[in-house]
């Protein structure tokens, strides 16, 4: 039951879904069509911006960090976080607070990838071997605090944030874009790639989107980069 004690149908327009690290915004659209009723939260506020703009005045989206959120007990309906709590300082801290702005019995959705990788990691792997870039130390979370990213490890997390009855299983992802949408993200220093790109000097630089131009074509189809990959996805029940 919700929060408030009025459980709404599923589908109906009052069903409130919370997308936490919305990023660009691409499942909160899809939420949209759905029929629910959309919050999106991220920290980056050039992604906040993205998402605002490609969703206008159909969705809330604000700036919102992990493990604290600016939202009451019991909020939401839905809350699903994609590929975010391997991003936090505190996994568990950050899937309690996903547990608490989400009404008693209703279901939380992490995604993570599993350490196998995908078809973009390799791309990206070469472009950074062949232009010489360096990469700088890479963030990792102490081992006390980490978790294992594969089905058992996230749904382990949901059960030790007090979560229950999760389940889970990893599946293909078969990620297709246009190249330039993907050298934007590298551009603007959207997550690990970006971060070392955003690292280097201006001539290493120039040289990173050479090595990227003279790649992309082994992974086109049709026009856009085809990376397929393998994701993790575990789901659980808000504590009451």
């Amino acid at each position: 039951m919700a929060a408030n004690g009025n459980e709404p149908e599923s589908g109906h327009p009052a069903h409130r879904l919370l997308d936490a690290g919305c990023g660009t915004g691409l499942v909160s659209e899809a939420a949209l069509g759905g029929g629910f009723t959309v919050t999106a939260g991220d920290p980056d506020l050039e992604m906040t911006a993205f998402t605002a703009a490609r969703l206008g005045d159909r969705a809330r989206v604000l700036t919102a960090a992990l493990p604290r959120l600016p939202f009451p007990d019991g909020e939401f309906h839905a809350t699903i976080a994609n590929f975010v709590v391997n991003h936090v300082d505190h996994p568990r801290a950050a899937t309690r607070e996903l547990g608490r702005v989400t009404a008693a019995g209703r279901p939380v959705a992490l995604t993570v990838w599993p350490p196998a990788g995908s078809t973009a990691a390799t791309l990206f792997a070469r472009m950074v071997r062949d232009s010489g870039a360096t990469e700088p130390d890479r963030w990792s979370l102490p081992p006390e605090v980490d978790f294992a990213r594969d089905v058992s490890g996230l749904c382990g997390l949901l059960t030790q944030a007090g979560l229950t009855d999760p389940e889970g299983y990893e599946f293909e992802v078969p990620w297709r874009i246009d190249p330039e949408d993907l050298w934007a993200g590298v551009a603007g220093g959207v997550a690990g790639t970006g971060s070392v790109f955003s690292a280097q000097s201006h001539a290493t630089r120039e040289r990173m989107r050479k090595a990227y131009d003279g790649l992309v074509p082994e992974y086109l189809d049709n026009g856009l980069l085809s990376l397929p990959g393998r994701a993790v996805l575990c789901t659980a029940l808000a504590p009451a």
